[in-house]
């Protein structure tokens, strides 16, 4: 069964269905109304009528009631223009005159005037009335009717273009009548369609926006208010989870750096160096889990504004000899003048120190590493190591993802999770592609609101 999804389209179609039901139901009733009215003219006209012929009855000297109709009732009452009749009787039935050349049997007699009446004359249907009248102290009945062939031209006219007319003025009202109901409705539901705008910022980053109850409607609070309070329990959820996160690794800190310092006491080299590795790693994962916690707290002040390109020279400087270390090519390119933008030098430093280290740890000895500067607030990343497969570039910015878990490849999965979020902190962008020679191209554009200097 077809379904309407949009709360908009319901409300438009049963309204245009109620027009329609409106629309047939008004007519039908102007209909009935004008038919009523009509039958109720006929009947007041014919009444009217038949007192003037009732006005025109004559007594004789021998007492015999005559009808004795000015030339214009004759006129009007002739068989040649054969529209309007008349039937004079007696109250004990006897007949009296008509206008009707035919035997009186054409009229019906009177019973329980007045009361409305059709006979027939000839192969005419006539509708009328029969009133009472007395005249000289005796009751007589009159009988006026018409041609229901030819009845009032502006009764025929009204009947005729009834629906002409009421289709062509009622079908634009009803239109009109749709179409500001509609933009009604758009207004009503303007409210609603703001909330969504303003739940659509709601996320794990953002989780203190609420939605306004400004212009809201009360049918619509309650839900509101539900709403905002499951935010409310899920944000304290989440400030407790970052908390744990930010505590457990600030505790952690002390006893690895003591531990380390035990390890330098060990005699036998080899062990001492792997235990002290492992201790790095760890150290790492701690620093790791308190920036991210950094990041979750954090808001950058709109004034705040950084050197990219000494960002990325910085970071290939403290890294260099780590590279050299493994055995990797390190190097700096682009810009040589300050390509400012908007943030935090001390966050986008340690984003970009991420995105090196990544690289270093996926790429083989002997491969090389470039991370270049431009204007416009662009810092790339690029290696010539395996690259990363289509499928896997979206996943590797979630926490704690790991392509094959079941490797030794050092780190958490965390480090491309604070670039993500250091990014969506400054309201930046990652991208992801293959490099030049094959690898790995990372490109973060930051937003920059100064001119270039």
């Amino acid at each position: 069964m077809f379904q309407l999804k949009s709360l908009l389209s319901r409300v438009v179609v049963f309204h245009v269905f109620a027009i329609v039901l409106i629309a047939l139901l008004m007519s039908t009733t102007l209909v009935w109304l004008l038919s009523k009215e009509t039958r109720n003219f006929h009947q007041h006209s014919m009444i009217a009528l038949g007192k003037s012929v009732g006005d025109h009855l004559t007594q004789a000297a021998d007492g015999a009631v005559h009808i004795s109709l000015p030339e214009s009732l004759t006129a009007q009452f002739s068989e040649k223009y054969g529209r309007y009749f008349y039937a004079v009787f007696k109250s004990d039935g006897s007949f009296i005159g008509s206008s009707s050349a035919s035997s009186v049997t054409t009229f019906v007699r009177p019973q329980n005037p007045p009361a409305e009446t059709e006979f027939v004359i000839g192969s005419r249907k006539v509708a009328g009335v029969s009133i009472p009248y007395v005249f000289h102290g005796t009751t007589f009945f009159i009988q006026a009717g018409e041609d229901l062939e030819h009845q009032d031209v502006i009764t025929d006219d009204i009947f005729a273009d009834f629906y002409v007319y009421v289709g062509w003025i009622t079908a634009p009202i009803l239109l009109l009548l749709l179409l500001i109901d509609t933009l009604i409705f758009l207004g009503a539901f303007r409210p609603l369609r703001r909330a969504s705008e303003e739940a659509k910022s709601i996320g794990p980053a953002q989780t203190s926006v609420r939605i306004l109850q400004r212009s809201m409607p009360s049918e619509i609070r309650p839900l509101v208010d539900a709403f905002n309070n499951a935010l409310d329990r899920l944000d304290q959820g989440f400030q407790m989870q970052r908390a744990f996160t930010a505590d457990a690794a600030h505790e952690l800190r002390t006893p690895l750096a003591v531990i380390r310092a035990r390890l330098e006491l060990i005699d036998d080299l080899q062990l001492r160096a792997k235990c002290i590795s492992d201790i790095d790693s760890m150290a790492r994962v701690v620093g790791q889990l308190l920036d991210m916690a950094e990041l979750d707290n954090s808001a950058v002040p709109s004034s705040a504004r950084a050197d990219l390109q000494r960002v990325g020279h910085d970071v290939v400087q403290s890294l260099a000899p780590l590279a050299m270390n493994g055995n990797r090519s390190l190097s700096f390119s682009g810009e040589s003048v300050p390509v400012w933008v908007d943030g935090d030098s001390d966050l986008l430093w340690r984003a970009v120190r991420n995105l090196v280290e990544n690289s270093m740890v996926h790429t083989p000895p002997g491969t090389s590493i470039e991370v270049q500067v431009e204007k416009g607030g662009i810092l790339r990343v690029i290696d010539d190591g395996p690259g990363i497969s289509p499928e896997d570039r979206q996943q590797i910015f979630q926490r704690f993802w790991r392509r094959d878990r079941s490797h030794s490849t050092p780190g958490a999965g965390l480090g491309l999770s604070i670039v993500r979020r250091t990014l969506d902190v400054h309201h930046g962008s990652i991208s992801i592609a293959e490099g030049p020679k094959g690898g790995v191209l990372f490109e973060m554009r930051v937003p920059s609101s100064f001119s270039a200097e």
